[in-house]
């Protein structure tokens, strides 16, 4: 059961590399999940963003870009927070 969780969890990680070869990778200022940009809920119009998980709409200039060391200390501080919780 660990080594499916463990395949689960690296293959995650693994596509979650690759969107930054897009550079295409976002943080909801409301609710800080990293997202990828998606057209459908971008307004051009009135230059709003709706994040798909928190349907928050806030000015695009709101959006925080993701650089690959924010994603990489992020999964730092999970990894470590479930180590401590074991």
């Amino acid at each position: 059961m660990k080594q499916i969780f463990k395949n689960v969890v690296f293959d995650e990680i693994k596509n979650t590399l690759e969107k930054f070869t897009n550079k295409s990778l976002y943080q909801c200022p409301n609710c800080d999940c990293i997202n990828e940009w998606d057209d459908t809920n971008y307004n051009p119009e009135e230059s709003t963003y709706t994040c798909p998980k928190c349907r928050h709409t806030f000015d695009e200039n709101d959006l925080q870009e993701v650089t690959l060391l924010d994603y990489i200390t992020d999964l730092f501080i999970t990894y470590k927070g479930e180590k401590e919780n074991d």
